[in-house]
């Protein structure tokens, strides 16, 4: 069956990886089949990345964003937790076996966040090769969608699958890559100059910078 592989698959195809002899099918939890390639073969890494020092912090508008301007994950990461959501609360009302289908609902979920904040964080990674990147020490609006009706309970699951997920991620590219992670505290970055000047009017509100 022919196909066309997205680019950053075509790269990793130049880097010595190779098409396998498998075909992998699932589906995205919205019934929709799923086809994947099966690869074989090694990619070389470069020992260190050497770029610029870049941070990226978990948010609620934006599940995360970087200090370049990239939004990493768009609405549609938060379209979909929302589906997952609409679900998880339809098969608690579903009597018999409701149990099971919510801990599969949250199954899915977790897969597909997975999937997305790692390939979304690998991307930019591997697309700006920085020296060093920082993260906030701690942040209470961590994978926190204001502007969607979660229920409290999918609230706090995305919460810790999100933090759970994006800091494990960062850990295990640092030592895969090399760069440095830093951990900083988040208080004032935000109405703060590269110079070292802060004031409040470099941020007079939550939505304006």
């Amino acid at each position: 069956i022919p196909f066309n592989l997205p680019e950053y698959a075509e790269q990793q195809l130049n880097d010595g990886l190779l098409i396998g002899n498998a075909i992998q099918l699932g589906h995205d939890g919205d019934g929709n089949i799923v086809m994947k390639a099966v690869a074989t073969g090694h990619t070389p890494i470069n020992s260190t990345f050497d770029g610029d020092w870049v941070a990226i912090d978990e948010g609620c508008v934006v599940p995360m964003a970087t200090s370049d301007g990239d939004l990493l994950l768009s609405t549609k990461f938060w379209e979909q937790i929302q589906k997952y959501d609409n679900q998880y609360q339809r098969a608690q009302k579903g009597g018999t076996g409701a149990c099971k289908r919510c801990k599969e609902i949250i199954k899915r979920m977790r897969g597909y966040m997975k999937s997305e904040i790692r390939r979304a964080l690998k991307k930019y990674l591997l697309r700006r090769r920085p020296a060093r990147v920082g993260v906030e020490a701690f942040t209470s609006e961590a994978f926190q969608p204001n502007r969607y009706s979660l229920s409290p309970r999918m609230r706090r699951l995305v919460r810790s699958i999100g933090h759970g997920v994006f800091r494990e991620a960062l850990v295990q590219y640092s030592e895969v890559y090399g760069f440095e992670l830093v951990e900083y505290d988040p208080a004032y970055t935000s109405k703060g100059c590269e110079c070292g000047y802060e004031d409040d009017l470099n941020r007079p509100d939550r939505n304006t910078f």
